[in-house]
């Protein structure tokens, strides 16, 4: 059996940010900035990705089933089955992106002599 289905997926991720440091005393320095993460949804060049499960469909194995089937009773119309991505309206990527991962970015930095100094920083782990 041949399985060639030549796939190329893909995804990109984005951070741009802004930054900036203020020298709030002699002793003290303030970094304060943004950072905007973003990833895009993974993609397959040839749209060869399942989509979203539609309940509402009629599944073509329901064509299949004898009527009077023990199991189902006279009710041969069984529902559901895949989508395709970037067919039928259906997104090309795996999922929706999320544009809203804006992080604050905080730190200092404080000098207790000329020789030495306290530093802290916040940062987001993802």
């Amino acid at each position: 059996m041949n399985w060639d289905t030549f796939q190329f997926w893909s995804q990109h991720y984005f951070a741009p940010w802004v930054q900036d440091d203020w020298k709030a005393t002699k002793k003290l320095t303030l970094n304060l900035g943004l950072r905007w993460d973003f990833t895009t949804p993974e993609t397959e060049r040839f749209n060869k990705m399942n989509g979203a499960f539609n309940t509402t469909v009629l599944n073509p194995v329901s064509a299949m089933i004898a009527t009077g089937t023990a199991a189902l009773g006279s009710n041969t119309n069984l529902q559901g089955g895949p989508t395709f991505a970037g067919v039928n309206g259906q997104r090309r990527g795996a999922y929706k992106m999320n544009m809203l991962d804006i992080q604050p970015r905080l730190g200092f930095a404080y000098a207790l002599s000329e020789k030495m100094s306290i530093r802290g920083e916040s940062a987001k782990h993802t």
